[in-house]
């Protein structure tokens, strides 16, 4: 409970600083280069986990032998 309490938590500072960001562009060329920017986030993240459950895969074949 606590560590969901915790990520809940942080989901509301960054969606805060999501939207404190969004609401202070100038223009829709801007909104459009944070949009792109936001897509390359997640982009990394997802590539990020997906490496490491690539890692951990592989680990655990070594530990875990049929």
């Amino acid at each position: 409970d606590r560590i969901c309490g915790m990520l809940a938590r942080q989901g509301a500072a960054i969606g805060t600083l999501y939207e404190l960001t969004w609401m202070s562009l100038p223009n829709e060329d801007a909104r459009n280069q944070f949009t792109a920017a936001v897509t390359t986030a997640k982009q990394k993240m997802r590539n990020r986990l997906e490496k490491d459950e690539r890692d951990m895969a592989e680990q655990m074949k070594r530990v875990v032998k049929p």
